[in-house]
């Protein structure tokens, strides 16, 4: 009786199918790792995305907070300018002394110009009885000057009397416009003002009674 082969003979199509599986094993597995690295690259993307977007805030607050100190000291800066004129300009005023029939009783106010330039667009506001404000129109006012006013009340009003001082009066206010600025003088001190509407009519009269000429004119302090 005849013995069977030790050893079969393999299939070839076995082998193809080993070759088979081994090679999508490989090929799933190179996905993988592909899968992964790329997985890998984006978050490493991701992350210096949100790196770079953190840096690029904090540098724009970094330049707007800059940018919004240069503006104050441009700002700063033109206010100076702009005051080199204005701040040369002082107003004082008191009760004139005399009066006659063509002298109204009223206040003898003083406007001291110790800038270079002409102040325009004057306007003198007092405060009257019952605390109504009213004022007066002035024409330009030359260069290193000082000129002395009678500013006379409405016919039956007079001006409020002034309970802060006993050496001069202070309810009184000075607008002008010098060097294409326009400001306000007042006891609180000096301030620059937006262009205005036209104001209403003047209801002061007023009368120029001294010019004359100051000394230390000039744009500095």
């Amino acid at each position: 009786m005849a013995q069977p082969p030790t050893n079969a003979a393999q299939d070839p199509g076995d082998d193809a199918d080993r070759q088979l599986q081994r090679a999508l094993l490989t090929a799933t597995r190179t996905q993988a790792l592909a899968a992964i690295g790329g997985a890998v690259v984006a978050a490493l993307a991701l992350l210096i995305s949100l790196m770079a977007l953190v840096f690029s805030a904090d540098g724009w607050r970094q330049q707007h907070a800059l940018n919004e100190q240069q503006h104050e000291l441009n700002q700063l800066a033109r206010e100076r300018q702009l005051r080199v004129y204005s701040s040369r300009v002082a107003l004082w005023a008191e009760f004139g002394a005399e009066s006659s029939s063509t002298l109204p009783a009223g206040l003898d106010v003083s406007v001291q110009n110790r800038s270079p330039v002409p102040l325009q667009r004057i306007r003198l506001a007092a405060m009257l009885d019952g605390g109504s404000p009213a004022a007066a129109e002035l024409r330009d006012l030359p260069p290193c000057t000082i000129s002395t006013f009678r500013l006379a009340p409405p016919d039956s009003a007079g001006f409020a009397r002034d309970q802060d001082s006993q050496l001069s009066y202070n309810l009184v206010t000075l607008q002008f416009r010098v060097a294409g600025q326009l400001w306000t003088l007042a006891p609180d001190g000096l301030a620059s003002l937006p262009e205005q509407p036209p104001p209403p009519p003047a209801e002061l009269r007023v009368l120029r009674l001294v010019v004359s000429a100051v000394g230390d004119c000039g744009e500095s302090g």
